[in-house]
């Protein structure tokens, strides 16, 4: 490999040496880029010279003695077959040089009398060699040698055209030697020859490869390895090794494969630490720039001029190390910055990011570099973090947000400025793994406290401490939040306005104890522009609609238009979960199962848990209302899945609601039993997710034939519905489901009373629900009125989407129609669309004509205690006074309830002493007698 495409130096080195043995001196200046051959080449040619015959005088040169005063002149008289007297002489010579000063200060080109007596006699010396043989005289890496042997070499250039003796230096291309007139004073010499080595061809290599791999193998790699190396021998010699140490891995003729790896980094290396300093330099700053595709800022970086910049970039490409477009591999520039040292590194990471910051780059370029920097030193940096922060998640790299900001936290001095990063990290941490969110947002009630947030984190605070479950530090929270003095930017921002109309319509009871402080500061309304462009504000502004019954149906087609637009982003799933929960309660069902499933299918593609996680709680939610029972169980089980129900909070009411109902209606009651045992927080039933939580529970109950509690649980509902002023038959159907519960107990007018009221609340497109309804009044009616109104109803659940309420309708009609055959039609149709939803309940209760239907389980131990044992003391309970008495009853400890209810062990207390109070009993021993289940 060594000679390969030499061979026409070696002639021409060759005639240059019959031309000087012939009396006819001559100079070769054999220049190429590092690790292109120049040493070997010289290395050949001299032993060919000394097989002839041929006197060799030879010397290297290296950085480390530059500075050592004709220290390669030296080394050519080392060996020089001189008389005693005349190596005596020459010694002398040189010693005197070495202690002369090194440089003429008046003319630094010119030689100094001393040293022009000097070179003579040097001279002198070698020109008594050549009277009987033909000398040699190389020197390699000329470029490393000190000023005054390159002065001597040029002195002896000039004066041995008529002499036998031959001059052959090797220099590295595009270094500066010590005398910069060196290369042009030689080649200004009418005798003097330059010989350039080039790198390889393609070739070449494929003939360098040939001799380690094989011809066949060469002809395969030729290509790739020719791309990797430039031509350089040294790197393709690395390429090699790397490719011996580990198996070959193909694929196809096309496109060959090499494995890269240490041997090719460390070759890398070596071509560096060879070459000077200042290519060394460039090549490193380089690899610093490359990641942000700001090379051109490599001059600026290393405070040197375009013009030396672009002569190191040139001879870095000419020498292999760089392609047209930076590094050639991966494996070299990361070879080179970790050759680099780490202080160095990082200084040079932060000059990068000052450059590229004042240039305006992006901001993740300059991120990029303060982050490799490992710290932020500038003003601008943290607010420049949280910015490439929010544009990496943009591009759904969470991870590399997430180091931004961790880098801009340990930077924050401002409570204020701290609390924004954090919040955004949490918001980060939520993405990719929503339990771990929870331990950046507690540490901030600290300074909330001490009052050291404003107003604006303050509130965003507030929103991720709800999120995260923390209900009572939330209320902490709100009630200082609701006591900071006006800020009239911020009541007056789209920001506010969202987070007023979010928290009255996700967690109502809040909103109602601190509305007296913030209703009048959000009568300040937002800027127009801001109503109409702001999804966020326009989603909640929707949801805020349609529960308080004053949605339009132009305000929901706007929705649905807005939602075409909508790319993912963190903001954008709750403007996309909020607008799409509002079309849901508004009975839009098939617009909003299309948007959420389209969104899903985004989340789950982009394998962002969180987001997965709330669009299916979602999507379970519309799957429930369209009669879809297996799709209900399947999205909310991976909603749990998704995110863990710590880290859903109190907002799980909503997918273990969809879990209760669907298993009910599956009748799969063991899981109803195992959710029952599971109780939710307390603070949930505060909350909208707790509504439909405590709605399912009643119709479990209402399943199970337990009537009474099932009333009390509607009837809990529709008082906090009332309360909150979100009383709409389509978000929670209490009234017509109380209904039914009222008909179990033979309180029919009760129960056809509020079958009427939910009717008379529902709007003409409210249609699924307005079907629900007409059937609850249908059987809650004279028997001569049902079939007209179970038809009303049966065209308003056909037309509204729900499956299953449209098979319980139809299963009524059939049963009022007294025409025998279409009694059966209609039965038949309904145990059809019944067993499509795989309503096994309803099945069972219809029969099918195939053979029985499994009969419905009955759950053996769901925890239910009623009003009717023993008297008034057990109904003057809370229902949060309830579940604890009724888990200690159970022999459960202090410890056990709070862990079971999610909540401090003081509530427990605090509960327990309200149950023995009203119970007027003397202790948790005596509940056991008086908390009896309710008999079916």
């Amino acid at each position: 490999m060594e000679l390969i495409e030499k061979d026409a130096h070696l002639c021409t080195l060759g005639d240059l040496l019959r031309h000087s043995a012939q009396g006819r001196g001559r100079v070769a200046l054999v220049d190429g880029t590092v690790a292109s051959g120049k040493t070997t080449l010289l290395r050949a040619f001299t032993d060919s010279a000394l097989s002839s015959g041929v006197v060799a005088l030879t010397a290297t040169a290296a950085r480390s003695e530059r500075r050592l005063p004709l220290g390669v002149a030296a080394q050519l008289f080392d060996d020089a077959p001189l008389t005693p007297e005349r190596s005596a002489a020459v010694r002398a010579l040189l010693d005197r040089g070495m202690r002369l000063q090194e440089r003429p200060a008046a003319e630094p080109d010119c030689i100094s009398p001393d040293h022009a007596h000097i070179f003579q006699e040097l001279h002198q010396a070698l020109v008594e060699l050549t009277r009987n043989d033909t000398v040699l005289i190389s020197v390699d890496d000329v470029q490393n040698s000190d000023y005054f042997s390159l002065q001597f070499i040029v002195y002896l250039a000039r004066r041995i055209q008529y002499t036998n003796i031959l001059l052959v230096v090797n220099e590295l291309a595009g270094s500066v030697p010590a005398y910069p007139l060196f290369r042009a004073e030689l080649l200004r010499q009418s005798h003097c020859t330059r010989i350039r080595l080039e790198p390889l061809s393609r070739s070449g290599v494929a003939q360098a490869l040939a001799t380690w791999l094989g011809a066949d193998t060469a002809q395969r790699l030729a290509p790739v390895c020719y791309a990797l190396s430039g031509g350089n021998p040294l790197l393709l010699r690395g390429l090699v090794e790397d490719h011996l140490g580990r198996a070959y891995l193909p694929a196809g003729p096309a496109t060959p494969q090499i494995t890269v790896a240490d041997a090719y980094g460390q070759a890398v290396l070596a071509c560096l630490h060879r070459c000077e300093p200042a290519m060394t330099a460039a090549a490193r700053a380089l690899a610093v720039l490359e990641a942000s595709g700001s090379g051109h800022l490599a001059g600026r970086l290393l405070g040197q001029g375009r013009e030396e910049t672009n002569r190191l970039r040139h001879a870095l490409v000419r020498s292999g190390l760089l392609g047209d477009h930076g590094f050639r591999h991966p494996v070299a520039r990361s070879a080179v910055l970790a050759d680099l040292g780490a202080d160095r590194r990082a200084e040079l990471h932060q000059r990068a990011a000052q450059l590229l910051h004042a240039e305006g780059a992006p901001a993740t370029a300059v991120a990029d570099h303060l982050l490799a920097a490992g710290h932020v030193r500038q003003p601008w940096g943290i607010a420049l973090l949280r910015k490439a922060a929010v544009l990496a998640l943009q591009e759904d790299e969470a991870e590399l947000a997430g180091d931004y900001l961790e880098l801009a936290l340990r930077a924050c001095a401002d409570d204020d400025e701290r609390a924004a990063v954090t919040m955004l990290l949490a918001r980060v941490e939520w993405r990719l793994n929503p339990s771990a969110a929870l331990r950046h947002i507690a540490p901030l009630t600290v300074p909330l406290r001490d009052g050291r947030l404003s107003p604006a984190h303050t509130m965003r605070l507030i929103k991720q401490l709800l999120r995260h479950g923390l209900f009572e530090e939330a209320e902490e929270a709100l009630d200082l939040f609701a006591g900071m003095p006006a800020d009239p930017g911020l009541s007056s921002s789209a920001e506010y306005r969202v987070f007023r109309l979010w928290l009255s319509s996700s967690y109502p009871a809040l909103a109602q104890r601190v509305g007296a402080v913030l209703e009048p500061v959000a009568e300040t309304a937002p800027p127009a522009r801001a109503l109409a462009t702001d999804p966020q504000l326009q989603a909640t502004g929707l949801l805020d609609g349609v529960l308080g019954g004053r949605a339009t149906d132009e305000s929901l087609i706007e929705t649905e238009q807005a939602l075409r637009d909508l790319r993912l982003t963190d903001p954008a799933l709750e403007a996309a979960a909020t607008a799409i929960t509002a079309l849901m309660y508004a009975d839009r069902l098939g617009p909003a199962a299309d948007w959420c499933a389209a969104l899903l299918a985004e989340a789950t593609r982009r394998r962002v848990p969180a987001w997965q996680a709330v669009l299916s709680a979602i999507m379970a939610d519309i799957a429930l209302r369209q009669g879809d029972l297996a799709a209900t169980r399947r999205h909310a089980s991976q909603a749990l899945v998704h995110m863990s129900p710590e880290s859903w909070g109190v907002g799980i009411g909503s997918p273990v609601a969809g879990l209760l109902i669907a298993a009910t209606e599956l009748g799969d009651f063991e899981a109803v039993t195992e959710l029952f045992n599971k109780p939710v927080s307390e603070c949930t039933f505060s909350t909208r997710s707790g509504l439909h939580y405590q709605h399912a529970r009643g119709l479990c109950y209402l399943a199970m034939d337990r009537p009474h509690a099932a009333l009390r649980e509607f009837e809990a509902c529709g008082a906090r519905m009332r309360a909150w002023g979100q009383d709409v038959p389509s978000v929670v159907s209490w009234r017509s489901d109380a209904a039914w519960a009222l008909l179990r107990l033979g309180r029919r007018h009760e129960a056809r009373a509020l079958a009427e009221e939910e009717l008379a609340l529902l709007g003409p497109d409210r249609l699924r629900s307005r079907g629900n309804a007409l059937r609850a009044l249908a059987a809650a009616s004279d028997p001569a009125r049902r079939p007209h109104l179970l038809e009303e109803a049966v065209a308003h659940l056909e037309s509204g989407g729900d499956r299953l309420g449209l098979a319980k309708a139809l299963a009524d009609l059939g049963r009022a129609t007294d025409a025998p055959d279409r009694s059966r039609a209609l039965l038949h149709r309904a145990q059809r669309i019944a067993e499509q939803c795989g309503a096994q309940s309803l099945l069972s209760r219809l029969g099918t004509e195939t053979g029985p239907a499994r009969p419905a389980a009955r759950p053996a131990a769901v925890p239910e205690y009623g009003t009717e044992a023993p008297g008034e003391g057990i109904a003057s309970l809370s229902e949060a006074e309830l579940r604890v008495a009724a888990l200690v009853s159970e022999g459960h400890t202090n410890r056990d309830v709070a862990d079971k209810l999610f909540i401090t062990v003081s509530t427990v207390e605090q509960h327990l002493t309200r149950v023995y109070r009203k119970l007027n009993v003397g202790g948790r021993r005596n509940l056991k007698g008086l908390l009896v289940p309710v008999p079916d």
